[in-house]
């Protein structure tokens, strides 16, 4: 969760900066991790897995500016600082960094354009910095053999920086009803050595579609409807489970890595109603 109130500033007519302080916070719960708490795999045992919720804040700052180039055309920049988040205690032993997960920087440039007064149509590039946090970008391996879970620099869950390219349109039929539509696309963060510790995490998804829309009853309340789908994407794991010998005695007895490798999957879908009112 977000909480940013937001000022702003005109440095001419058709251009403003803005200047948004980020409250953030966090709420996180591991079970199922049995296997890696223990003082071979994780810094500090018993704060692993199955602790319950643990909350954290943290802050950072994020700054914009927009502009408008023509009666039709208008442009937009943003940067999110890092955010800066308090430390998992309940999962120190997890997390690289004793606890940390931090959110990582982003980045992005759009413009929207009218070609005519009841249309609109926008394209944002957006670059997302997760490498730069050490428990989303540090890869399980050869951290592992060098370094325990929850250990400063230790292991994390492997994700690459993504760019996001998204495409929008939306059309005012009345002053009653707006209909909107949407593309992202992004290609996903994980590379098939790190699977394995993705099956916590599997974000690889690539392509989200949207659709939505508002319909205005009156001058102060309004129904907003939106629907999102983001089709089944699969990475296939290279050499993504160590071999038993890396994990002698961690493994429950009789199992057997299958090839070295874990596939994971995820598809999404999202529907939501709200209300608004206007005063």
């Amino acid at each position: 969760m977000f909480i940013a109130p937001t000022a702003t500033y005109k440095l001419a007519p058709d251009h403003a900066l803005g200047l948004a302080p980020n409250i953030a916070f966090q709420r996180f719960e591991a079970t199922g991790l049995e296997n890696f708490d223990n003082p071979q795999s994780s810094s500090s045992p018993g704060n692993v897995t199955n602790n319950g919720y643990d909350n954290a804040w943290g802050f950072g700052v994020r700054i914009g500016y927009t502009g408008r180039l023509t009666d039709t055309v208008t442009v937009g920049a943003t940067y999110q600082t890092k955010t800066s988040m308090q430390k998992f205690d309940k999962y120190k032993g997890l997390f690289a960094n004793q606890g940390e997960f931090d959110i990582p920087a982003n980045f992005g440039v759009g413009f929207a354009w009218k070609p005519v007064p009841a249309a609109t149509l926008a394209f944002d590039v957006v670059r997302i910095q997760y490498s730069s946090i050490d428990s989303i970008g540090n890869p399980l391996l050869p951290n592992l053999t060098q370094a325990q879970l929850g250990a400063s620099g230790g292991p994390g869950f492997g994700w690459d920086d993504v760019t996001a390219y998204k495409l929008g349109v939306d059309y005012a039929f009345n002053a009653a009803f707006t209909l909107r539509a949407g593309y992202n696309y992004g290609k996903q963060p994980i590379p098939a050595s790190e699977t394995l510790s993705n099956v916590l995490a599997p974000g690889v998804v690539e392509s989200h579609y949207t659709l939505g829309g508002t319909w205005n009853l009156d001058k102060s309340n309004e129904i907003n409807v939106a629907f999102m789908y983001a089709p089944k994407v699969t990475v296939n794991g290279t050499g993504a489970i160590p071999t038993a010998v890396l994990f002698q005695g961690l493994l429950p007895p009789g199992f057997v890595p299958p090839n070295g490798n874990a596939d994971i999957s995820l598809q999404e879908f999202s529907f939501g109603v709200s209300w608004g009112w206007k005063f």
